[in-house]
Parts: C-alpha cells; structure tokens; sequence
C-alpha cells in the first residue's frame, strides 16, 4: 500500500510572491521514508531544494512566484519503497496592490495655459500588470482625462487652464483594477502680461531734468 498524501497548501488565491507548499502523509504499514519526500512545482522535473520533511510531513519554501496560476506534487516513499503521489496541488498568485504613482511636474509657476503634465509609476511583484491605457489626470478635482503611459512613465497633455493656482492627481491602473493615484502635484498658470499705464510726464515740459 503506497502512502497516503494529503492537505495540500497553499490553495486558492495568495497575493504574496512568496509562500510554503506543504503537505501531510502516512502510511500505516511500514511506515514513511521521510527521506524520500519530495515536492515539485509547475511541473518543474527538479524537486524544490530547502525542504523539511518529518515522518508526517513536508513544508518547502518558495520564492519569487510570478503572477497566475501554479501547480504542485508531493511524493513520498515508505519504508519498502512503494511510492505515494499526490499531483493535485494548486493555488494562484493574485495582485492587490495598486501601482505606485508619483507626480513629478509641472511644480511652480508656468506661463502657458496648456502643459504636459508627467508622472512616473511602479509596479511591485506580483504584477498582474499595468493597464497603460487607464492613466489618467485630474485637475483641480475634475473628471479624469486620459494621458499617454510607457514603461515606468505617464505623460498627460492639458489645455486651457485658467490664470491661477492647480492641483493635479496623476493615476493609472493594473490588470486586476488596481488603481494608484499620485499624491496631488501643484503649479500656478500665469500667463497675462503685465499691464503699464500712467506714463508720464505728458505735454510740454521747461526743464532739462
């Protein structure tokens, strides 16, 4: 009789890159060869290495997992070598953590009442992800408007801004709608001219000074 393998974990859906695959066994004959015990992942023909195994069971901790999907196996031989295996081990690495954004300008005073307004984002494993076409900018609390984003960057173009102070929140969302949004950047239009009046002196004057 092989042994028997089960309480497989993780199941369902972690949001860490990183995790302990484990699994209990017996066997109540001969006994387990907790030697033998072996875990591996994705189908990796390689067993996983750092692993503690006892006479009831395996831990193996893993690192850097990407995002989706993953499949495990435990195998474990008894004392008389008859091998038990179980293939039924399965969890997915999910992504709840919005997109880091961070505004990087205009800052000051411009002189234009149109501008690029730019940012730059993050995205921290396990990344499902960024949907570059979800950045966009909002100005002075306004509704969202779309912007241009690349990898690690968010550019938005903005037109007729009114004289004075602004405010702008840069964001942008992952593939499992996550949305990071931008501490608010601040700038100031001011693109009137200066008025002169009052020239003086008018006329005629008597004096050389």
């Amino acid at each position: 009789v092989v042994p028997s393998i089960t309480n497989l974990a993780p199941t369902g859906t972690i949001y860490t890159a990183s995790t302990t695959i484990s699994a209990d066994y017996s066997d109540a004959t001969s006994g387990i060869d907790s030697s033998t015990a072996k875990v591996f992942l994705d189908g990796s023909a390689t067993a996983l290495t750092g692993c503690t195994a006892t006479g009831t069971g395996i831990s193996c901790p893993v690192t850097g997992l990407a995002y989706g999907a993953h499949t495990f196996s435990v195998e474990v031989k008894d004392n008389v070598a008859n091998t038990g295996t179980n293939t039924g081990g399965s969890f997915t690495v999910g992504d709840n953590v919005a997109p880091t954004v961070t505004y990087s300008g205009p800052t000051g005073t411009i002189t234009t009442t149109g501008t690029t307004i730019t940012g730059t984002y993050t995205d921290a494993a396990p990344s499902s992800g960024v949907n570059t076409a979800s950045a966009t900018v909002s100005i002075d609390a306004g509704a969202p408007q779309a912007c241009t984003a690349a990898a690690g960057s968010i550019s938005c173009t903005v037109a007729g801004l009114s004289q004075g102070a602004h405010s702008a929140v840069i964001s942008i969302s992952d593939n499992d709608a996550n949305t990071g949004s931008s501490s608010a950047g601040s700038f100031t239009v001011d693109s009137v001219v200066p008025s002169i009046t009052n020239l003086a002196p008018t006329g005629t004057i008597y004096t050389a000074s």
